[in-house]
């Protein structure tokens, strides 16, 4: 797993499950690419959100795109 081999609180963690959310949607693994994308969206706050305002910004249509309930 990516995202354990990182420490905690990096904020590349937060970034992974971006994108693999987006790779997997990408080559159609719908489930793959809910967990991770709504793993990100739920961590999009305060500080992870002024990191990343164009991921923040973009992960709600693409779950909306694999119709994921919110």
């Amino acid at each position: 797993d990516a995202k354990a081999a990182l420490p905690e609180g990096d904020d590349r963690q937060i970034s992974i499950l971006y994108d693999l959310g987006v790779i997997y949607y990408e080559t159609g693994q719908k489930q793959k690419a809910v967990e991770n994308l709504k793993g990100f969206a739920a961590r999009c706050k305060g500080s992870i959100a002024a990191k990343f305002p164009e991921h923040c910004d973009s992960v709600q249509s693409l779950l909306g795109e694999l119709d994921a309930p919110q």
